[in-house]
């Protein structure tokens, strides 16, 4: 789309526009043209004015080109400072859809990839805050495609259980952060309620792993954001149910250390340095006593 029309546009402003934008493009070799960075060729500019000149995409191009942040969205893939696009009734309307639906879909898939990749939950939340202005096709495969995204991720982080894992601790702590546990969870849920289950048992399953590593602490974070990804109520109670066998576990970790007086008691059941400690005292106090009795003969 070009984006420098004005509500103020009549037909003979397009026609006036269209022949100086093919005699630039004479002028520059009759090649291509460069406009708003990007490279059109004769048929494009062609195309572009003959379509705007029927009633209905003129008022489009108008409603796009008046909405800044729409327009940005539309050329660069990306939300300038997360801004909302302006508000017009324009946008409820089929028609209008289905003409914006084709560029929208290409900006919409495009920003969220990038706010996937880089865990950029904010980015992610306006994006989806947004109208989508999408027709149903275009929707469905946009949601089939963000459905592949997050099942990469996914079946990375279920690989942390296996033999032959495919990501490093770092990475498994990335996919169980909070805020990628947003980006899944502001997913819509009518359509997601499965991925967001099997995200948050993945998690579960990872907080075991970090448990078994000495991640002690971290491992009651991934529980706590698992829970809240949740779906259903029986992964919720699964995890819950993890949750405090975890705690129990801790618990225990924490008497024994406090029993033995110091965490660092060597595996092979032998004395801790307290334990020596305490054994030298009184080997001391023992001699000081037979010194004692010896004296008195």
């Amino acid at each position: 789309m070009i984006g420098n029309v004005y509500s103020g546009i009549e037909q003979k402003d397009l026609v006036v526009a269209k022949k100086r934008l093919l005699a630039e493009l004479e002028l520059n070799g009759g090649s291509t043209l460069t406009v708003n960075n990007k490279e059109l060729t004769r048929n494009d500019i062609i195309n572009f004015f003959d379509n705007a000149q029927q009633t209905g995409e003129l008022a489009y191009h108008i409603a796009v080109a008046n909405d800044v942040f729409l327009l940005k969205f539309l050329e660069n893939n990306a939300l300038e400072n997360r801004h909302g696009f302006a508000k017009n009734e324009l946008y409820n309307d089929p028609k209008f859809i289905n003409w914006i639906s084709p560029y929208f879909y290409t900006a919409f898939t495009e920003c969220g990839k990038k706010c996937i990749a880089k865990t950029n939950a904010e980015d992610w939340i306006a994006l989806l805050d947004n109208p989508i202005m999408m027709n149903d096709r275009d929707k469905a495969q946009a949601w089939n495609f963000f459905e592949e995204e997050f099942t990469v991720y996914l079946n990375h982080l279920r690989s942390v259980t296996t033999d032959r894992p495919t990501i490093g601790m770092n990475d498994m702590a990335r996919l169980c952060n909070f805020n990628f546990v947003r980006l899944v969870k502001k997913l819509p849920p009518q359509r997601f309620y499965t991925l967001l289950d099997a995200y948050a048992t993945a998690i579960g399953n990872a907080a075991v792993v970090a448990f078994k590593k000495g991640d002690r602490d971290m491992s009651g974070t991934y529980l706590d954001n698992a829970i809240t990804l949740a779906f259903s109520t029986s992964v919720r109670d699964e995890l819950e149910k993890k949750r405090n066998d975890r705690d129990v576990a801790m618990h225990k970790l924490s008497g024994y250390n406090n029993n033995s007086g110091y965490a660092g008691t060597s595996s092979g059941g032998g004395l801790s340095t307290w334990g020596i400690v305490r054994l030298v005292l009184l080997g001391m106090i023992l001699f000081a006593r037979i010194a004692a009795c010896s004296s008195h003969y």
